[in-house]
């Protein structure tokens, strides 16, 4: 990719491993991922018709990042604080500590802060971490499949094949190929073939579905993978099957 931007890392992989833990475990969020879905409203639909490059992946990212944030702001400012301006001056917002404000609410004040420098960036980060767990990705579009399959065609036939299916998107932006191919590798998700054409040009690449449509499967990129047409033709239309593949650097 020809696009680089520096990541913090300061509270990165616990909110990764906290949202994680919610599309995953089903453990108790601040933010029910079961009723988030319904409250995009059509922002949901919109997304799910058409892939846009702010997923809504990374909408529930950035949603549950700002209401725990201001959550835990709220039950415990005194202890944390000495954190927070760590944070803040990581990502080199521009505050002024408590010794130096003539407001008469710190807290909302210092959530502004997080929110202008900080929380939008973190949202990008967990995401770039999460959107490479395919597992990850299954069990979140399955969520959302929960509520696709209680959609009416009749309520909304602009976006729906019938009830409780998407219309397919057909019409794959390149940069979505191309973000797609760089996450899985150039190699099918499934049995990691080499799909880039550098060591084997027999293998031809299809975009997939990971919960398919017909499932309430939905056309954003997080619900998208590689695969050669072998795994394609064989997945089924009514399967969810993926697989996280990772590279290692060395073998012991």
């Amino acid at each position: 990719m020809d696009s680089f931007k520096e990541f913090i890392f300061f509270w990165t992989y616990g909110y990764a491993e906290s949202i994680r833990n919610v599309v995953l475990n089903d453990s108790n969020g601040l933010v029910d991922i079961e009723m988030f879905f319904s409250q995009e409203g059509k922002d949901f639909l919109d997304k799910s018709l058409k892939p846009n490059k702010k997923t809504l992946l990374q909408d529930f990212i950035s949603e549950s990042i700002y209401v725990e944030t201001d959550y835990f702001l709220k039950k415990d400012f005194d202890s944390t604080i000495q954190e927070v301006y760590e944070v803040l001056d990581s990502y080199n917002a521009i505050y002024n500590q408590f010794d130096q404000y003539r407001g008469h609410d710190y807290r909302h004040y210092i959530m502004k802060k997080l929110d202008k420098y900080v929380l939008n960036r973190l949202s990008n980060e967990v995401f770039t971490l999460l959107y490479q767990d395919r597992e990850l990705l299954r069990a979140f579009n399955e969520h959302a499949a929960n509520y696709v399959r209680t959609l009416l065609y009749q309520h909304h036939p602009n976006y729906l094949a019938r009830d409780g299916v998407f219309l397919r998107y057909n019409s794959w932006p390149k940069w979505l190929i191309k973000g797609l191919f760089f996450r899985d590798k150039g190699r099918c998700a499934i049995c990691c073939c080499d799909l880039t054409g550098l060591y084997f040009t027999g293998h031809k690449l299809a975009i997939d579905h990971i919960v398919p449509l017909a499932n309430g499967g939905i056309n954003d990129p997080t619900n998208l993978q590689i695969l050669c047409q072998k795994c394609n033709s064989t997945k089924g239309a009514r399967s969810s099957h993926t697989k996280f593949w990772v590279p290692l650097y060395w073998e012991n």
